[in-house]
């Protein structure tokens, strides 16, 4: 898939979350199929949004590298009862 069609992608995604009145702040400017206008991107918006989801993703990673390590700890120990290691 092509540069453009993951934009079109990507500006359809923000459209109808703007429509569902989601908790987005307005990144999409223009109407959606009207020919003489333009579609855009408010890049200063876009780039908060995505610097939010980067947070949030990075919530998840520390938790998930906390769990494995627990797990990790974990099986050391079970093994270390049985007599494996």
């Amino acid at each position: 898939m092509d540069l453009r069609k993951k934009l079109e992608i990507f500006l359809e995604i923000l459209i109808e979350l703007k429509t569902e009145n989601l908790t987005v702040p307005i990144i999409v400017e223009g109407e959606k199929d009207e020919p003489d206008k333009i579609q855009s991107l408010k890049l200063d918006a876009l780039v908060a949004v995505l610097t939010k989801a980067i947070q949030e993703q990075q919530e998840t990673i520390e938790l998930l590298q906390k769990q494995n390590s627990d797990l990790l700890m974990r099986i050391e120990n079970l093994e270390k009862m049985n007599g494996i290691v």
